[in-house]
């Protein structure tokens, strides 16, 4: 495993602009990070847009589920500091050729449709993909056997295999993921450790203090997904 830590945005870097917006994103690239990261599900009109929640109240000045906003009503919001609601395509067209951008899938049924965007924006190599639903990344792997694949672990997949620590290696191998992507507090040196023992990387999401991310850096931590990136 390789010595560097990736420094990665997370939603752009939500510490210093609004999240998964465009400010955030030229903002993360000022400040030199490896990777931009950001969340996107699909709106009533079919596109998808870039949107961590399913509502949008607490990104936004408006109210209601991204699943029942089309992309014109998601527009006319205010996202933070007068930003809009990007949609994926735009990410794709403005960023394409710079670096690398984890994508983070909230809505689970649409693995066609994003692979589909990714081809016609040419992003493939540009593009890692992440979910916590495990199944769509099943649909993923079963249409694009070399796009990257990296398997995200929320506290509620976390519950779940607590006591069965191998089953996160197990998971990631099923999808023939290159990473584990899981909260920080659970990014334990064991995990860590046997995650590479198997060949995977594991990045950590997001730590905010100096005492964490020093913690995961001693721990042999590859990536960390930081609202702060300039400071890992």
């Amino acid at each position: 495993m390789s010595n560097h830590i990736l420094k990665i945005a997370h939603r752009g870097g939500a510490g210093y602009a609004p999240e998964n917006t465009f400010a955030a994103f030229d903002n993360a690239l000022k400040l030199k990070v490896d990777m931009l990261e950001c969340d996107t599900r699909l709106c009533k009109t079919g596109e998808f847009v870039l949107m961590h929640d399913k509502d949008v109240e607490r990104t936004t000045n408006g109210e209601g589920r991204v699943a029942r906003l089309t992309l014109a009503q998601l527009k006319k919001l205010d996202a933070g500091g007068g930003q809009e609601i990007p949609t994926l395509a735009e990410l794709f067209e403005r960023y394409k050729n710079t670096v690398p951008i984890l994508v983070d899938i909230k809505s689970p049924k649409a693995a066609k449709q994003l692979l589909r965007l990714i081809k016609f924006h040419n992003v493939h190599d540009q593009i890692h993909l992440t979910s916590n639903y495990h199944g769509f990344l099943t649909a993923i792997r079963w249409l694009d056997k070399k796009i990257d694949l990296q398997i995200s672990f929320d506290i509620y997949n976390y519950l779940k295999y607590l006591f069965v620590h191998n089953t996160f290696v197990i998971s990631a191998k099923l999808f023939d993921a290159s990473t584990i992507n899981v909260y920080h507090k659970f990014a334990t040196k064991n995990l860590i450790t046997r995650a590479h023992d198997f060949g995977l990387k594991v990045n950590a999401f997001p730590p905010t203090s100096a005492t964490d991310i020093e913690r995961l850096k001693q721990d042999g931590i590859d990536g960390i997904i930081s609202n702060f990136p300039d400071k890992i």
